[in-house]
């Protein structure tokens, strides 16, 4: 839909802004609020408390993040379409650096 409008390129960024952002923000809220970074890291051994809370942070956001390249992900074919490029979706993944 995003490619039949007159502006693709800008209408995607609104997309990524309006939509994917606060998905990725929402997905971290839940994320935190059920304690799953904690729960990843049960299995290993006792750590100083300090630690534990940061690497519960950090798995949390890494698990958010992994929810916003997994919505990003379909709006690569669109956005290659749009501006018409001949590549494959995981060279155009690895150029977005």
């Amino acid at each position: 839909m995003v490619r039949r409008l007159r502006n693709p390129v800008g209408n995607y960024r609104l997309l990524y802004g309006a939509v994917l952002l606060p998905y990725t923000l929402i997905s971290y809220g839940v994320f935190a609020l059920t304690g799953s970074g904690a729960a990843f890291l049960t299995p290993l051994p006792a750590s100083p408390e300090l630690l534990d809370g940061v690497l519960s942070q950090f798995i949390t956001f890494l698990a958010a993040g992994c929810i916003w390249l997994v919505s990003y992900l379909p709006t690569v074919r669109g956005f290659r379409e749009v501006r018409d490029l001949e590549l494959a979706t995981s060279t155009a993944i690895s150029m977005l650096r």
